[in-house]
């Protein structure tokens, strides 16, 4: 189960008639271009079907194979008002072949809900809900503030909402593919149907598809999955397509980034152990002046180098990480999907902007697209699904952490003090023995032995530190307390009268959220090296 790439549309309804046929071939070059970017991801449309450029791009997509995506802005027999003739013919056809069809809610929260209102929800909608915004438009920003398509165009690019919940959208990412499109009202304009890529960061789009197509590809491999959330048959059966794709996913990302964890511990583990020999090696060669010792310490090096760049290029790290934070954000958003709340989270966060990150944001975005659906779960049954078990889980998980930190606390420092009574030991040897016995070959071969020996040990103590360095114990428990913490008030606060459960189960997801990210962005620096 695949997550979509999602192309939003916006554009003219008045493009000029003698013009479609070329216009046609702009969009459908494009979209197939975009397709062949991303071979095991599937592409959808969010389209409103208003006259002109809308209906003309619904067209396409479908003719590609695309699945149509109905944002309405109104209800149908009001929206019909703005059609006539051919327009409503076509309206009422490519609704039938729509795979789904509701009303944009609400972004915003203006008291004056005019018409006016309700296009420019249905706009902010469909920019906010997709990767990229096709915009057919002759490029003319006087309205921007508006409901047209000036106004999608700058939202995608400059993502503001007018409403105190939500005051902006993470910032940073919008991409628009702008084919230059004349008009009926503006037929006369520079350049007509140039095409032009408009991003807030050069390539963020393509690098959005190949981090998307990767998820995608690895999980085409899944046989199994490890289910995280504890929720029973019946709960699932009353899940929305939402809902079941989220909790889908959810399993989906969660299982690889196990998989992608372990091969990940096993490289540092390798690496470490390969280090660990070299200097080992190099000890013995330098003392018994052997050179198969110097085969074998190249062998071991290439052997060692060979990991890393398997380790590099494979990302084992980089994949592990994103795809647990993936597994964390649609988690979250399940849990307030279950509840009936319809807010997307990665909008109001600051995490996703950084450039590595953009795609999580987006792959969870594009999961949320489809009709609004009811809450499954009452909210004494999330509370139970989510912070008394997640509560539970962070306590467990702190206490299996403070096992192995404490094992690798004393393994480190038995290996400290190993080195150090080594070391005296050796030195005992070579300042206080009988110098006669100093130049016997009994004494000589001894002090050889304690000679590596006591590189070993060093050695050994430098893998201790490199390797368990990686799993950053002190940090996740730290972690865990963090979360442990947040749980417990949730706990008191859950009860209080004059709190809303709602607005509580918002900003626990939040919170959450929020670690998530912080917990994405100080992994990455604990990258695998060839150095001890």
């Amino acid at each position: 189960m695949p997550i979509p790439f999602i192309v939003g549309v916006t554009g003219h309804r008045d493009i000029i008639v003698n013009d479609t046929s070329l216009l046609e071939e702009v969009v459908r070059l494009q979209l197939k271009q975009l397709k062949d970017r991303c071979p095991h991801t599937p592409m959808r449309m969010v389209n409103s079907l208003a006259e002109g450029a809308d209906q003309l791009c619904a067209q396409i997509a479908l003719e590609l194979g695309l699945e149509l995506i109905v944002a309405l802005p109104m209800e149908l027999s009001d929206y019909e008002k703005d059609f006539q003739d051919d327009a409503l013919i076509g309206l009422h056809e490519l609704l039938e072949k729509a795979k789904e069809v509701f009303i944009a809610p609400d972004k915003e929260c203006k008291s004056m809900k005019d018409r006016d209102y309700r296009y420019r929800q249905a706009g902010i909608y469909i920019a906010s809900s997709s990767h990229l915004l096709l915009a057919l438009w002759d490029g003319d920003n006087e309205h921007v503030s508006s409901c047209g398509t000036a106004a999608v165009v700058d939202f995608m690019l400059k993502p503001t909402y007018d409403c105190e919940d939500s005051p902006f959208k993470a910032m940073g990412d919008g991409v628009v593919l702008h084919i230059k499109t004349p008009r009926m009202s503006n037929p006369v304009m520079d350049g007509a149907y140039s095409i032009r890529f408009l991003e807030n960061h050069s390539g963020s789009l393509y690098k959005t598809l190949q981090l998307t197509d990767r998820f995608n590809m690895d999980s085409t491999d899944l046989t199994t999955t490890d289910l995280s959330i504890p929720l029973n048959n019946e709960t699932v059966s009353k899940m929305g397509p939402i809902s079941l794709n989220l909790y889908h996913h959810f399993q989906q990302a969660d299982a690889l980034s196990v998989i992608y964890r372990d091969k990940y511990l096993r490289s540092v583990l390798k690496i470490s152990i390969f280090g660990m020999l070299m200097v080992l090696t190099f000890l013995l060669y330098n003392q018994l002046n052997l050179s198969i010792f110097l085969v074998i310490y190249g062998t071991l090096f290439l052997a060692m180098f060979f990991v890393f760049k398997i380790n590099s290029k494979r990302q084992f790290q980089i994949r592990y990480l994103e795809y647990r934070a993936l597994a964390e954000s649609i988690r979250i958003q399940l849990y307030l999907q279950l509840l009936g709340v319809h807010q997307n989270l990665c909008e109001s966060l600051i995490w996703p902007n950084h450039p590595k990150n953009v795609w999580i944001r987006d792959a969870v975005t594009a999961l949320l697209v489809g009709i609004p659906e009811k809450a499954v779960l009452t909210e004494e049954e999330l509370k139970t699904s989510w912070i008394v078990d997640q509560l539970a889980y962070q306590q467990r998980k702190r206490k299996e952490d403070v096992r192995k930190e404490s094992l690798q606390s004393i393994t480190k420092k038995v290996m400290l003090v190993t080195s150090i009574l080594s070391f005296l030991l050796v030195c005992f040897l070579r300042i206080f023995n009988n110098p006669r016995m100093m130049n016997s070959g009994e004494a000589m071969v001894l002090q050889r032995v304690f000679d590596v020996f006591m590189g070993s040990v060093t050695a050994a103590t430098a893998f201790t530190g490199n390797y368990y360095g990686k799993l950053s114990l002190k940090r996740k428990i730290s972690d865990h307390d963090k979360m442990i913490a947040l749980y417990k008030v949730a706990l008191e606060l859950y009860d209080h009268p004059e709190i809303k459960r709602e607005k509580l189960f918002i900003t626990l997801a939040k919170e959450s959220m929020i670690e998530n990210g912080d917990w994405l962005t100080y992994c990455r620096d604990e990258t695998p090296s060839i150095f001890l």
